[in-house]
């Protein structure tokens, strides 16, 4: 059964963590803005892309497959959002 997890993580450490859960064959969704800034320097602008919610990532994997301990053992990988022991299911 598949479904949606929240996840902390490092905040420094986002490609990391995205690489390894991809390896495990889990999917990663990080909701993102853009950011455009002008430039001091000349008259271009500088684009750049934003997590929505830094430190936080959505996982949608089967936790009979890949165990919640398997994931929260990565590093950089802080743990689950959780209410009381259980972690937190996030509605589609």
């Amino acid at each position: 059964m598949q479904g949606w997890f929240l996840i902390t993580h490092n905040f420094h450490g986002f490609q990391l963590v995205t690489e390894k859960l991809k390896a495990l064959g889990v999917e990663v969704y990080s909701p993102t803005r853009c950011e455009v800034k002008k430039r001091r320097d000349c008259n271009a602008v500088r684009i750049t892309e934003k997590q929505l919610f830094p430190g936080y990532l959505f996982l949608r994997f089967d936790f009979e497959q890949v165990h919640t301990t398997t994931i929260s053992d990565l590093p950089g990988v802080k743990g689950f959002v959780r209410f009381g022991n259980i972690p937190a299911i996030v509605s589609d």
